[in-house]
């Protein structure tokens, strides 16, 4: 909520806002996103190709979730 120029309370309400209905996909989300970082970090080499991925895909579910 930061490119909408809100202020701290109102921010957690419109990401409260965004974000319901879509608890269980956040949730799942989350998980496998989780367990991939968590792959990734057992091997060295592969941070730098699921750190980015990851950053990307969290920017995907929010640009989802503001439409």
């Amino acid at each position: 909520m930061i490119d909408k120029n809100a202020s701290g309370v109102t921010a957690v309400v419109q990401s409260w806002d965004a974000t319901e209905g879509h608890v269980l996909e956040l949730v799942e989300y989350s998980a496998v996103a989780l367990i991939l970082q968590a792959l990734a970090y057992s091997t060295v080499i592969l941070v730098f190709v699921i750190h980015p991925l990851h950053h990307q895909a969290d920017a995907a579910v929010y640009r989802q979730l503001c439409k």
